[in-house]
């Protein structure tokens, strides 16, 4: 599929951000620099966001404004989306971020709004966003063909889970759903029930080594000053709290990596210390190495997963286009509160987590003038309409 890509780095200077927007339109193999800005002039009010957190529509109206409340930013914006849409292909909008930086992180990226329609972006084709994660890690990312897909499912649930208020996991419906899902894609299993190992960093890992394209770990996690908890078994099947980072230098390790993992928050937590671990992880396994990483912010709830994960692998099996298949998965939970839940961490450039001769882009010659239509976005006032309102 051809496509247009708009990388925003993030820089955290002093009390702020600085930024710099990077575009690349196919048939194009380099970068342009739209914009760089040095000085801190983003700021988040967390406060103000914190507050918003049931209300995704006004924490993404306020999100936006706050990012974009510097014009040379919007403008890159605009600018971007209109070549692309003159190329008539998507935009990918990666949003790239310290992996250390916890603060951005948690802001729910997820729910930006749409400066003209004032519409939610994440849950459209049209710009697919995700987040951006550097990795010194220099093996390079080998990409399955299609028919080679194989899956490993990990669902973690061990003994004692109770005496901190979380809920045990019915393994055997997980599963059957989760193989519902990736159907027709072949899946292994870890959990106490298979007969082979129990769902502990050492079984995973050792699963992990026979090489399957896509991982997906289902567990209770929590956060303790600022670093991730996933909540594991042990040998016997007790519990056993252990370190995204370990999880990260485990898989950072193994010869063979999966193209996608997939990070799935367990129900039933209610204290803030069990939320977004999974989430938090997610950035860390991103800069192992691992080249696409989807993880829950928080819990998601059953009734949101049952939608989402279906209707996520059946659009990812149309194309290999993760970050399609995401936003095309999040519209249908569109209704839902927790619509925003999914985090994509995306260090591919085309998307594409298999690999396969992708569509020539669309000649050049057929493009309309985008400076026209940032220059009427402008005359109408969306860029400068778009901060103010949101500033207000």
């Amino acid at each position: 599929m051809a496509y247009a890509r708009l990388e925003l780095h993030l820089r955290h200077i002093g009390g702020g951000y600085g930024a710099e927007a990077r575009f690349r339109l196919q048939p194009s193999a380099a970068d342009t620099i739209l914009t760089t800005i040095s000085d801190p002039c983003i700021t988040f009010d967390l406060d103000l966001l914190t507050a918003l957190s049931l209300d995704p529509e006004g924490y993404g109206r306020q999100l936006w404004g706050m990012l974009f409340a510097d014009q040379r930013l919007c403008t890159a914006f605009v600018s971007a989306r209109a070549q692309a849409e003159a190329q008539r292909c998507p935009l990918r909008l990666c949003v790239r971020l310290d992996v250390d930086d916890a603060a951005a992180h948690a802001l729910r990226w997820e729910t930006l709004s749409d400066p003209e329609s004032g519409g939610r972006l994440a849950l459209q084709e049209r710009v697919l966003l995700s987040r951006y994660i550097d990795s010194p890690d220099l093996a390079p990312v080998i990409r399955p063909a299609r028919g080679d897909l194989r899956a490993l499912a990990a669902v973690a649930n061990p003994a004692g889970l109770e005496r901190y208020g979380l809920s045990p996991l019915n393994v055997r419906a997980e599963l059957a759903r989760i193989r519902r899902a990736l159907h027709p894609i072949p899946l292994a299993t870890v959990t106490g029930t298979d007969g082979r190992h129990e769902a502990s960093l050492p079984g995973i890992l050792a699963a992990l080594h026979e090489g399957p394209d896509i991982f997906l770990l289902m567990c209770h996690g929590s956060t303790h000053e600022g670093e991730s908890y996933l909540w594991l078994e042990n040998d016997a099947g007790g519990l056993e709290r252990v370190r995204g980072a370990d999880l990260a230098e485990g898989v950072a390790g193994l010869s063979s990596r999966p193209v996608l993992t997939l990070l799935v928050a367990c129900r039933g937590a209610s204290s803030e210390r069990f939320q977004g671990a999974l989430a938090a992880a997610g950035p860390r396994l991103a800069r192992a190495g691992l080249p696409a990483v989807l993880a829950m912010q928080g819990e998601i709830s059953l009734t949101t997963a049952a939608k989402f994960m279906p209707a996520l692998f059946r659009e990812l099996q149309r194309d290999g286009q993760i970050d399609r298949a995401v936003a095309a998965a999040r519209a249908t939970v569109g209704d839902r509160p927790d619509w925003w839940a999914p985090a994509l961490f995306l260090r591919l450039d085309d998307g594409c987590i298999w690999a396969g001769e992708q569509p020539p882009a669309p000649p050049i010659e057929r493009a309309v003038n985008a400076d026209n239509r940032v220059a009427s976005f402008v005359n109408e006032g969306v860029i400068q309409g778009s901060v103010t309102l949101f500033n207000n």
